[in-house]
């Protein structure tokens, strides 16, 4: 039987191509030996299997073999043959679940549930794919790694990255973004020209951050200088409100202009009497 493609399956699409090295090999096979497994297409003329083999027939000038697909759910026959054919591990049947069914969800798997959440159903029904093969939590972790890491997911399925330590980086990147939102909703609170500036571009989230945290520490200081100065200086006037005339002169008569930074007078006393009452109007 010979056949048109019209396309390639999205599912078989997700499983990685051969190498130039292996391919070739492939089709030096093919031609010497001929097609032993023809390609596998739907009613609609989509390739289910045999990507690598069509490639392969090409390099030899082969006209490849087709058999149709009849009644087999498409999905469910790429996962058996790609699992077995291919050795691979449960991380990997589990990323291949993962992004079929990410690849269907609204907005990217990120649509949020009516409480507010993000909303993964779309980890349940990769795992409904693969239930008989792969734990839940393989599953759950390998879509943590396909939504913030689809770069070490394709490395896990070349067999360059072992799937463990991926899903470590992935979760790294996910608590950092996480962390990233979190802080931008407080500088859009307390600091929105921060805010601004880092949804424009002109300024990373990091950076932004840590001019908050320096304003911050700028202003308790300041707050600190004025808390101890009026502790020092308003709190000594308040303890000279038990003194008698007599104390009063006295205190007045050990003031030495000479040894004065500032040489206070009557009017400097008159001016700390005004702004004690403009103090105390606005002391809370």
């Amino acid at each position: 039987m010979t056949t048109t493609i019209k396309g390639v399956h999205p599912f078989a699409d997700l499983f990685p191509m051969l190498d130039d090295h292996d391919l070739k090999a492939l089709a030096d096979d093919i031609k010497e030996n001929g097609l032993r497994q023809p390609l596998i297409v739907d009613a609609d003329g989509l390739l289910i299997d045999g990507r690598n083999r069509l490639a392969a027939c090409e390099l030899a000038t082969v006209t490849p073999d087709f058999m149709t697909l009849n009644g087999l759910d498409p999905v469910m026959f790429i996962l058996s043959a790609n699992v077995s054919r291919r050795h691979m591990t449960k991380g990997q049947i589990a990323i291949v679940a993962a992004r079929a069914e990410l690849a269907n969800a609204p907005d990217g798997g990120t649509t949020n549930a009516p409480d507010g959440q993000p909303s993964f159903g779309w980890k349940k029904a990769a795992h409904l794919r693969v239930e008989k093969l792969v734990s839940r939590q393989v599953v759950d972790r390998a879509g943590t790694l396909v939504l913030y890491a689809p770069d070490l997911a394709d490395q896990v399925l070349d067999n360059t990255k072992d799937f463990k330590p991926a899903v470590r980086e992935a979760e790294a990147r996910r608590d950092e973004v996480t962390s990233a939102e979190s802080r931008l909703a407080i500088l859009k609170e307390d600091t929105p020209e921060l805010a601004a500036a880092v949804e424009d571009g002109s300024l990373e989230i990091k950076e932004a951050w840590r001019t908050r945290e320096n304003r911050q520490r700028e202003e308790r200081d300041a707050r600190d200088r004025t808390t101890n100065y009026f502790d020092q200086h308003i709190g000594y006037l308040t303890d000279m409100q038990g003194f008698d005339d007599e104390q009063i002169t006295e205190a007045a008569g050990r003031y030495d202009p000479e040894r004065s930074t500032r040489r206070l007078t009557k009017d400097d006393i008159d001016g700390a009497i005004a702004a004690l009452r403009k103090l105390k109007k606005g002391w809370t």
